[in-house]
């Protein structure tokens, strides 16, 4: 038999989740599964009580790094008893994201950088600006999607900016500034 484990690294922030699954081919019908798992890059392996099935779903409550593998136990005679690849799963904070500077005055025509901090989050952001003149009612500005945005200075007045966080992965929340 051989056994091998999917997906080959997860990431999820707190509470999200984290299905794991084991795959088999070869072997009896007689076969037991026990995951294990170990601090990330460790090799320090042990049982997970009560994690005996083809699927398991890694533990999210804490942001941290862990890997995981599952044992095949045969009940054959002679069968082999496989190990699978070890996977990781990433646990993340979700994000905050913060604006600075937090109030700007610039001449007409004059030069100002606004930028976005992210602490947090997955490796799967996306950021957006958006502008208003009454900071109820939001306008995206297309194209502005970097972590620093340069507003236009071209006509008087005051103008409100925020950015938007839109995080892909499991478990994780959007932030606004």
């Amino acid at each position: 038999a051989a056994v091998t484990v999917s997906p080959s690294s997860t990431e999820v922030c707190v509470g999200g989740t984290a299905p794991l699954t084991a795959t088999v081919t070869g072997g009896s019908t007689q076969l037991t599964y026990q995951w294990q798992s170990s601090p990330a890059g460790q090799d320090i392996w042990g049982n997970i009580g009560g994690a005996t099935l083809s699927t398991y779903s890694a533990p999210t409550g804490t942001a941290g790094n862990t890997d995981y593998r599952v044992i095949i136990t045969d009940g054959v005679s002679g069968c082999s008893d496989p190990v699978s690849n070890p996977v990781l799963v990433i646990v993340r904070a979700d994000a905050t994201v913060s604006v600075a500077p937090s109030t700007s005055q610039v001449c007409l025509g004059g030069a100002v950088t606004i930028n976005a901090t992210i602490v947090g989050g997955s490796t799967s952001l996306a950021l957006q600006w958006e502008t208003s003149t009454d900071q109820t009612n939001w306008t995206v500005i297309p194209g502005a999607t970097a972590q620093g945005y340069n507003p236009p200075t071209s006509a008087t007045g005051t103008l409100y900016y925020r950015v938007v966080v839109t995080d892909l992965v499991s478990g994780c929340s959007d932030p606004v500034s």
